[in-house]
């Protein structure tokens, strides 16, 4: 079923870009009937942990400017769900297909400081999916919501549809 729904809003995005008859990047797009998750909730679970496994399993910050996130360094770290669809050096398989409660966190520092938590977080059934059945979040330091749950990926899909499961760590950052 969530191949299905995965398969079917990206459908709906690609025929509304494609035609243009569309103004809201949600539109077609199916809510979920599960709770909502707020933006609290996902910036507490984008909270470092011991488990977490960092993008090719190292803790040096890539010095690359991402678009749209600006920063000078970032690290991207994997909870353990999330992990289990990283390959043995710690990028994402070429098919993976992330399971729910998946939380990726891309951590953005410039001058040695974070500047921003940019979350992704697969919950499929939740009123707060977006594409691909994932929850979209930006923070501040302190949790601030730069990008809101509430949004549901309609800033962040056009550019992480091409992604493997709507990730982009292998293109953006090989």
């Amino acid at each position: 079923m969530q191949r299905v729904r995965f398969l079917s809003a990206q459908l709906s995005f690609l025929l509304a870009a494609a035609i243009g008859c569309s103004k809201d990047p949600l539109a077609g797009l199916d809510s979920g009937t599960g709770p909502a998750v707020s933006d609290g909730d996902l910036f507490r679970l984008a909270q470092p942990a011991s488990a977490w496994v960092y993008y090719k399993r190292s803790t040096t910050p890539i010095v690359r400017e991402s678009v749209p996130h600006p920063a000078q360094q970032i690290l991207v770290r994997f909870n353990p769900t999330a992990a289990t669809q990283l390959d043995v050096q710690g990028k994402v398989r070429a098919a993976a297909f992330f399971p729910d409660s998946s939380v990726i966190v891309k951590e953005l520092y410039n001058g040695g400081a974070i500047t921003s938590y940019v979350v992704m977080m697969k919950l499929a059934g939740s009123a707060s999916a977006g594409f691909g059945g994932w929850v979209w979040g930006e923070y501040t330091p302190i949790g601030s919501a730069k990008y809101s749950t509430t949004g549901r990926g309609g800033a962040c899909s056009s550019c992480h549809s091409v992604g493997i499961d709507y990730t982009r760590m292998n293109d953006s950052h090989p």
